[in-house]
């Protein structure tokens, strides 16, 4: 008879140290929210540097660097005006960009039959009601996209009540 050996194998330094590192990545929350979260620090920092007087000196030409309150009506402006110019700056971020306008196509994208993924959409619909077509279909997305739409006259609205620019350099207010 054979005699199981139940020892358990000690883990190489390597493999505890990349076990503590998938442990501290899965713990951290989605990338998405860690922007946000850093973006919000960001702002609150730039309202208690610029209320604290906070300056520096830019070493390249001596001139001081005093931080913008980001939370106020001119921070926001600020920020607008100058957004454009930090991603076109900023080479890597063309992928957000072309992420950013994937998402943001218009609310009627979801009825219209020249989507890119209607017809796949139609063939899934049917595989659970054999006589659905293209009608099911947009009848059953029409209130999901009037609901959209509402959400972006309201938020559109708002953007203008609030004195803030629709874009950078444009001066149209409400």
């Amino acid at each position: 008879m054979s005699r199981k050996d139940t020892s358990v194998p000690r883990n190489s330094l390597l493999s505890r140290f990349l076990t503590a590192i998938e442990r501290l990545g899965n713990a951290l929350p989605h990338p998405a929210t860690l922007f946000a979260i850093l973006a919000f620090g960001l702002i609150l920092l730039s309202w208690l540097f610029s209320r604290l007087g906070v300056s520096a000196v830019n070493p390249t030409d001596g001139a001081p660097v005093i931080p913008i309150n980001l939370i106020s009506r001119e921070g926001l402006h600020w920020i607008l005006e100058k957004t454009i110019e930090n991603f076109t700056g900023f080479a890597p971020l063309g992928t957000v960009l072309v992420a950013m306008l994937g998402i943001g196509d218009s609310s009627t994208n979801l009825i219209s039959p020249m989507m890119s993924f209607f017809a796949l959409i139609v063939a899934f619909v049917q595989r659970y009601d054999s006589k659905a077509g293209i009608g099911t279909v947009i009848a059953t997305m029409l209130p999901y996209s009037v609901a959209f739409l509402v959400v972006w006259m309201v938020l559109l609205v708002v953007w203008m009540l609030l004195g803030l620019p629709l874009g950078p350099g444009a001066a149209l207010y409400l």
